[in-house]
């Protein structure tokens, strides 16, 4: 059956010994019951808000300023949905517990230091005694403790992460490619604590969006022009205001070319008989991917990479940001 992500939950069996690697798992790494009953929800698999990119206008609020290059909004129509969910939160991870033990990636509770209140999380980086962590519906970070992180609950893993990171389309510093102080201030005096309308240009390939942002109070007065007025920045134009996010790297190795021999297992989803299928892309026992042998779909697959490859590769297609 599905999850609450919607994906199936499944057991691996070795195809030699039918050894479930659920079992193994359990076995080796000595999980106890209560951590059996958790699992580990990755930030990068999670949906995440989004900004319509048709020309429509959406209302923002402000929650985190790093430069007019680098900052988070949320949406204004889902902050009910947010303030659910962290009054959820509120009540499931009040009473004490033993302090967990995160990976890198992971999606957690967290409480904040600054109002000791429980938020969802991105682990950043993990050391000895501290954990490095991005709230990631508001965009801001900080270092905290194991004793503050617990595992997140599945119903707290449904809503979309509602901070989405954002740059302001039009502009670009007065000097070199870094925003100074004074820049960056005056950018926070014009949309700190107050209404925003935005409208999205582009979203880069590490989900900045490029917007066009004004105060609801003056729709039609553009924040980038206010700051080129003032002298706070140069105006640009053109796709050259979008494309400063580093481009996605393409793997030298076609992902449908494997190691048969290493991956191949048999699978079983819970409620279900057992198939054979092979372990095309592993990120954690909580997140890969799994491709059933059949000859005529691996044939059609075939056919459509080779098309692919000559269709792309023999043509210089414009820039785009899917």
């Amino acid at each position: 059956p599905a999850g609450t992500d919607g994906y199936p939950t499944v057991d691996l069996i070795d195809p030699d010994t039918g050894v479930s690697v659920c079992e193994e798992l359990r076995e080796q790494c000595g999980l106890s019951g209560a951590q059996q009953g958790y699992r580990h929800y990755m930030a990068n698999s999670m949906s995440r808000a989004m900004l319509p990119t048709d020309g429509k206008s959406i209302t923002v609020v402000m929650t985190e300023i790093g430069s007019p290059s680098s900052f988070y909004v949320t949406c204004v129509d889902n902050v009910a949905l947010l303030n659910q969910l962290l009054q959820s939160m509120a009540a499931a991870y009040s009473t004490n517990q033993e302090p967990h033990i995160p990976e890198p990636g992971e999606l957690c509770a967290a409480r904040f230091s600054g109002d000791g209140a429980w938020y969802r999380a991105m682990v950043n980086s993990v050391s000895d005694v501290t954990v490095h962590v991005t709230y990631v519906d508001f965009g801001n970070s900080e270092t905290t403790t194991t004793a503050s992180l617990q595992p997140l609950r599945p119903e707290h893993s449904v809503l979309p992460l509602q901070g989405v990171k954002c740059k302001v389309a039009g502009v670009r510093p007065l000097k070199g490619k870094e925003w100074d102080i004074e820049a960056t201030t005056h950018f926070r005096k014009l949309i700190e604590g107050v209404r925003l309308v935005c409208w999205a240009v582009a979203e880069s390939p590490n989900h900045t969006f490029s917007i066009r942002l004004a105060r609801c109070s003056s729709p039609n007065t553009f924040i980038a022009d206010q700051m080129v007025e003032c002298g706070a920045a140069k105006a640009v134009s053109g796709a050259s205001d979008i494309a400063s996010s580093p481009a996605v790297q393409n793997s030298s190795a076609s992902p449908f070319h494997f190691n048969t021999s290493r991956q191949i297992a048999s699978i079983r989803l819970l409620g279900a008989g057992p198939v054979k299928g092979v372990i095309s892309e592993l990120r954690n026992p909580s997140s890969f991917y799994v491709q059933i042998p059949n000859p005529e779909s691996f044939k059609q697959l075939s056919a459509l990479l080779a098309e692919m490859n000559s269709e792309y590769s023999s043509q210089s297609p414009p820039e785009f940001y899917p």
